[in-house]
Protein backbone atom coordinates (compact mmCIF):
# COMPACT_ATOMS: atom_id res chain seq x y z
CA UNK A 1 0.00 0.00 0.00
CA UNK A 2 3.00 2.66 1.05
CA UNK A 3 4.83 1.83 -2.50
CA UNK A 4 1.85 2.40 -4.08
CA UNK A 5 0.50 5.78 -2.12
CA UNK A 6 4.21 6.80 -3.23
CA UNK A 7 3.50 6.36 -6.37
CA UNK A 8 0.32 8.41 -6.73
CA UNK A 9 2.00 11.51 -5.24
CA UNK A 10 5.22 11.06 -7.42
CA UNK A 11 2.82 10.86 -10.35
CA UNK A 12 1.15 13.82 -9.04
CA UNK A 13 4.31 15.82 -8.59
CA UNK A 14 5.01 15.09 -12.29
CA UNK A 15 1.55 16.38 -13.47
CA UNK A 16 1.12 13.19 -14.64
CA UNK A 17 -2.53 13.04 -13.21
CA UNK A 18 -4.09 10.07 -15.21
CA UNK A 19 -0.89 7.88 -14.07
CA UNK A 20 -1.80 8.81 -10.66
CA UNK A 21 -5.51 8.71 -11.20
CA UNK A 22 -4.08 4.56 -11.89
CA UNK A 23 -2.36 4.45 -8.24
CA UNK A 24 -5.76 5.64 -6.74
CA UNK A 25 -7.65 3.62 -8.04
CA UNK A 26 -5.28 0.53 -7.48
CA UNK A 27 -5.32 1.39 -3.52
CA UNK A 28 -9.20 1.45 -4.02
CA UNK A 29 -9.26 3.84 -1.51
CA UNK A 30 -13.13 4.47 -1.58
CA UNK A 31 -13.09 1.03 0.41
CA UNK A 32 -10.47 2.06 3.28
CA UNK A 33 -11.54 3.01 6.69
CA UNK A 34 -12.21 6.38 7.07
CA UNK A 35 -9.27 8.30 8.55
CA UNK A 36 -7.25 11.42 7.78
CA UNK A 37 -4.97 10.10 6.13
CA UNK A 38 -7.28 8.33 3.87
CA UNK A 39 -9.88 11.20 3.36
CA UNK A 40 -5.95 12.84 1.98
CA UNK A 41 -5.64 10.59 -0.28
CA UNK A 42 -9.38 10.57 -1.30
CA UNK A 43 -9.25 14.40 -2.25
CA UNK A 44 -5.81 14.34 -4.03
CA UNK A 45 -7.64 11.20 -6.05
CA UNK A 46 -10.46 13.94 -6.52
CA UNK A 47 -7.87 16.50 -7.41
CA UNK A 48 -6.36 14.39 -10.07
CA UNK A 49 -9.79 13.59 -11.84
CA UNK A 50 -10.79 17.11 -12.18
CA UNK A 51 -7.55 17.98 -13.48
CA UNK A 52 -8.24 15.36 -16.10
CA UNK A 53 -11.76 16.97 -16.55
CA UNK A 54 -13.43 13.56 -15.55
CA UNK A 55 -16.04 15.46 -13.93
CA UNK A 56 -19.23 12.91 -13.62
CA UNK A 57 -16.63 10.56 -12.15
CA UNK A 58 -14.94 13.44 -9.44
CA UNK A 59 -18.62 15.10 -8.37
CA UNK A 60 -19.84 11.91 -6.68
CA UNK A 61 -16.27 11.48 -4.60
CA UNK A 62 -16.17 15.77 -4.13
CA UNK A 63 -19.82 15.33 -2.29
CA UNK A 64 -18.85 12.61 -0.08
CA UNK A 65 -16.03 14.24 0.81
CA UNK A 66 -17.64 17.48 1.56
CA UNK A 67 -20.05 15.40 3.83
CA UNK A 68 -16.79 13.68 5.82
CA UNK A 69 -14.90 16.85 5.96
CA UNK A 70 -17.91 19.13 7.80
CA UNK A 71 -19.07 16.20 9.98
CA UNK A 72 -14.89 15.56 11.22
CA UNK A 73 -13.99 19.51 11.02
CA UNK A 74 -11.38 18.96 8.57
CA UNK A 75 -11.82 22.60 7.72
CA UNK A 76 -8.68 22.78 6.08
CA UNK A 77 -9.37 19.45 3.42
CA UNK A 78 -13.11 21.01 2.96
CA UNK A 79 -11.86 24.22 1.69
CA UNK A 80 -9.69 22.25 -0.16
CA UNK A 81 -12.78 20.10 -1.88
CA UNK A 82 -15.01 23.45 -2.43
CA UNK A 83 -12.40 24.37 -4.58
CA UNK A 84 -12.18 21.53 -6.64
CA UNK A 85 -16.05 21.42 -6.53
CA UNK A 86 -15.64 25.33 -8.80
CA UNK A 87 -13.76 24.16 -11.55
Amino acid sequence: REVGIRRAYAAVTRWDYAAAIEQFEKLQIEAQPASYANTVLRVNYAGALVAERSFEKARPILDSLLDECRRERYRLLENVVHELRVQ
